[in-house]
């Protein structure tokens, strides 16, 4: 676990924030533009800060009734496997069940699949997904 220093902050990433997370593990970057507008339709997010850094961040998207979807959790490299991603995930979580949300998903990657069923989620049918258009998204 990471020391003192670790703060999870409701709150949504900035563009910037959200930019640099996604560059520090070799994600795809998205334009700034559909950065903000990405994040402005979020329905709840957490960073994780340490000592004034930002480290890591997920956010939920969805119809904030019946369905949520944990998207874009991240944490740079350097504090990867030190906890900061089950507190972002935990809180996450916790925010969804709060409003009753019936339906909570994860998207992840397969390699964190393990992860995830880690924290209690369970492999349920398959998420299908068209080719991305732009090879920016």
């Amino acid at each position: 676990m990471i020391g003192q220093g670790l703060v999870a902050q409701d709150r949504i990433a900035s563009a910037e924030e959200y930019r640099a997370l996604r560059s520090s593990v070799g994600w795809t970057v998205p334009e700034s533009a559909k950065s903000e507008a990405a994040l402005a339709r979020s329905l709840f997010g957490v960073v994780a800060v340490c000592d004034d850094k930002t480290i890591g961040m997920g956010r939920v998207i969805g119809d904030n009734e019946l369905y949520a979807t944990i998207v874009d959790v991240v944490v740079a490299q350097q504090f990867q496997r030190l906890g900061a991603g089950r507190k972002i995930v935990e809180r996450l979580v916790e925010w969804a069940r709060g409003r009753e949300i019936v339906h909570l998903g994860v998207v992840a990657d397969d390699a964190v699949v393990g992860y995830y069923t880690n924290l209690t989620f369970q492999p349920s049918g398959h998420y299908l997904r068209l080719p991305p258009v732009d090879s920016r998204r």
